[in-house]
């Protein structure tokens, strides 16, 4: 990330391109501190201050080329409010992380030059969706992790119990697969390559989720939302490798590439 925020000084490089590593770099600097926030040790203090120069560097460069700094310095301070508060409704701890991903889908269309124009509101439902979806994979994935040692809104849901509650568990990804599906419709229309891209990053953020019973229920349903067709996994990864929707309204095959 240093490497990549120091090339990003040099001129000639496309906006995008320098966009995109500064907010990498920043986006890298808020998980540095946020681990020391939650698990204060010698080591991520040292990380933490370590690169704080390249966090700082990352906003100024971002501030320089126009990026909408304020907006993600306002979704850090609202997200630490509901952390102190105990936030424990996944929908609403979820909000900032989505508007946090909202800021960065205005500036990339902002800044590239990809012929996709999406709407103000499509571009920020879009954001709200993928912030929200990845929010939640991640504090479902982290959960006995963070049980009694870092913030999360299940485990304070769940009573810091050892294992998840069923209910939870269950609200928790019903609130992921609307996000996916949120996500997915803004993102459908754009063509056949664009969904068949979406459909690689829905994957690898559903496999996150490997461990969990739904898993596969859950992979079917969003690769088959008329729910007439069939999800094929790899046996050794399992990932959705394709899907099929077999009924009378969308008959076809389809590669998840």
């Amino acid at each position: 990330m240093r490497g990549g925020v120091s090339r990003a000084k040099q001129d000639g490089l496309p906006l995008l391109l320098k966009y995109l590593a500064s907010i990498s770099a920043f986006t890298l600097g808020v998980k540095v501190q946020d681990n020391e926030r939650d698990r204060r040790t010698w080591r991520t203090a040292t990380a933490n201050a370590m690169y704080q120069k390249t966090f700082a560097r990352s906003s100024s460069l971002l501030e320089g080329i126009g990026a909408n700094v304020s907006r993600l310095q306002q979704t850090l301070q609202e997200q630490y409010v509901l952390e102190v508060s105990s936030e424990s409704e996944i929908r609403l701890a979820a909000v900032p992380t989505g508007c946090a991903y909202a800021a960065v889908v205005h500036d990339i269309q902002r800044f590239g030059d990809n012929g996709c124009e999406l709407s103000f509101d499509q571009r920020e439902t879009l954001g709200l969706a993928l912030g929200g979806a990845i929010y939640a994979i991640d504090a479902v994935r982290d959960y006995e992790a963070d049980i009694g040692i870092a913030y999360n809104p299940l485990c304070i849901q769940g009573g810091n119990s050892n294992s998840m509650p069923t209910d939870v568990r269950r609200n928790a990804l019903m609130f992921i697969e609307e996000r996916l599906a949120s996500a997915g419709s803004i993102i459908k229309p754009l063509g056949e390559a664009t969904h068949k891209r979406w459909n690689a990053v829905a994957a690898h953020l559903l496999s996150h989720l490997r461990p969990f019973p739904e898993f596969v229920t859950l992979s079917a349903r969003c690769y088959v939302p008329c729910d007439h067709g069939v999800v094929a996994f790899d046996d050794k990864e399992c990932t959705p490798a394709a899907y099929a929707c077999l009924c009378c309204c969308c008959v076809g095959f389809k590669y998840c590439t």
